[in-house]
C-alpha cells in the first residue's frame, strides 16, 4: 500500500488544519444563528452569505475528514463507530441545511426566517455532537 502520509506527520497535519478551518468557517453562521437568532433571521443578506459559504465549507470539511481517515496510517478506520457516526451527523447537517435553512431563505418573510433560524439552531446542536465525536472518539 502506498502511504502518502502518516498520522501526525506534516501532510496529515496540513489536512487536519484545513479540516478544522473548514469546520470553523462552515459552522460560524450556524452558531451565530443560535446566539443571535433574531439578527440572523432578520438579515436576508446574511442568509445569502450562509448559502455561499456554509455549504461549500461544510462539504469540504467532510471531504477532508475522508482524506484524514485515509492518511491516518490505519490509526482510524471507516468501520470505527466515531468515524461512521461523524459521517451520519455530517449527512444530517447537510440535510437540515437544505430542508430548513435553504428552504426558509426561499420562502422569505417571517415564516421563512423562523424556519431558517430553527435550522441554524439544529445545526448548532449537531455541531456539538460532531465535536464530541471528534474529541472523545467513542469506540476507537
Amino acid at each position: 500500500m502506498l502511504v502518502l502520509a502518516a498520522l501526525r506527520d506534516n501532510t496529515y497535519n496540513l489536512f487536519l488544519f484545513l479540516h478544522i478551518v473548514a469546520v470553523v468557517v462552515g459552522f460560524a453562521p450556524a452558531v451565530a444563528g443560535l446566539v443571535a437568532p433574531r439578527a440572523a433571521g432578520a438579515d436576508w443578506a446574511s442568509l445569502r452569505a450562509i448559502r455561499a459559504i456554509y455549504v461549500p465549507a461544510v462539504f469540504v470539511a467532510g471531504l477532508l475528514g475522508i482524506v484524514l481517515v485515509l492518511l491516518s496510517d490505519d490509526a482510524w478506520e471507516f468501520s470505527q463507530f466515531w468515524v461512521s457516526a461523524a459521517f451520519l451527523v455530517w449527512i444530517a447537517m447537510m440535510g437540515v441545511y437544505q430542508a430548513l435553512v435553504q428552504r426558509g431563505a426561499k420562502v422569505g418573510g417571517p415564516a421563512g426566517a423562523r424556519q431558517a433560524v430553527l435550522g441554524a439552531q439544529i445545526l448548532s446542536v449537531l455541531v456539538v455532537v460532531m465535536v464530541y465525536l471528534m474529541v472523545f472518539k467513542p469506540g476507537a
